[in-house]
């Protein structure tokens, strides 16, 4: 089986595991530094925000618009278009986008009842 990882992060793992057992080595510890400003509540809010009807006199959302809304709502300070455009790729979210299917032109009676002869 192929892993797809270098030959030295195989050999910091298992000098990890020798020193410290296996849960060390399998799972990272807390990093420093400040937590992450990006939590699921503000990429559910983005998400909700990209997926409603744009602002009047606008025909979709665009990633500032997007950007300086959740800025105007107070979750961040400041934030990026291009932060959103980032966040909204790895949801796979194109609110540009409709999914939408068609049959065929329609006809009268394409609905109604079958009539058996």
């Amino acid at each position: 089986m192929y892993l797809h990882c270098s030959q030295s992060t195989v050999m910091r793992i298992c000098k990890q595991y020798c020193m410290n057992g296996l849960s060390f080595a399998l799972y990272e510890r807390p990093r420093s530094g400040a937590p992450g400003k990006i939590t699921g509540r503000f990429e559910a809010t983005l998400t909700a925000l990209a997926c409603s009807t744009p602002p009047e006199g606008r025909a979709r959302w665009t990633l500032r618009l997007l950007a300086d809304k959740l800025v105007e709502l107070g979750y961040l300070e400041e934030l990026s278009h291009t932060a959103v455009g980032d966040l909204l790729a790895q949801n796979d979210l194109k609110p540009w986008q409709k999914k939408q299917w068609c049959i065929g032109a329609s006809r009268p009676n394409f609905c109604g009842e079958w009539k058996i002869s």
